[in-house]
Formats: structure tokens, C-alpha cells, sequence
């Protein structure tokens, strides 16, 4: 099982690496995106800064079923419907 596993999660990293955008029928979308350039703002004394550009970030979307979920699990705030993971 664990190497079933690691080569599904081996193969997802790589598309990941490639720059793919890969979605898990119902548990979410995963791609990597390069934050660009901006001006910012210094919360200590409000003045504007330049922040250069990032490097590469993992953004996740997760999918209806892990929403809403399936066993009463769902993500949000405690109490609402099902068990929280949250």
C-alpha cells in the first residue's frame, strides 16, 4: 500500500513540478503559481515598499466532496453540519 501510495504522490509532484495543474475528482485542484512584483504596505508605519517577486506557491482548492464531504467529515467552523477538520 505504501508504495502505491508514494508513486501516486510521486506523480503528482512531478506534474506539479512541471508546472501541470492537477485535480483530484472531488477532493481538490492543486497547481503552482509565481507570485509577481508589487507595492506593499509597511504595517508599522503604512509607508509603501516594493515587494519583489516570490517564488513559486502551492495553491489548493479543495473539492466538493471534501467540502461537504461523505461520513459527516467536512472543512469549516465547528458545529455546522458533520465533524469539523478545521
Amino acid at each position: 500500500m505504501e508504495k502505491i501510495v508514494n508513486a501516486i504522490l510521486g506523480t503528482i509532484m512531478t506534474a506539479l513540478a512541471r508546472g501541470d495543474r492537477v485535480e483530484l475528482r472531488g477532493f481538490g485542484v492543486f497547481a503552482v503559481k509565481t507570485r509577481g512584483a508589487r507595492t506593499g504596505r509597511n504595517p508599522r508605519d503604512g509607508s509603501k515598499v516594493v515587494v519583489s517577486e516570490g517564488g513559486p506557491d502551492l495553491q489548493d482548492e479543495p473539492g466538493q466532496s471534501l467540502l461537504h464531504g461523505s461520513g459527516g467529515w467536512h472543512l469549516g467552523m465547528a458545529g455546522v453540519g458533520g465533524r469539523s477538520l478545521l
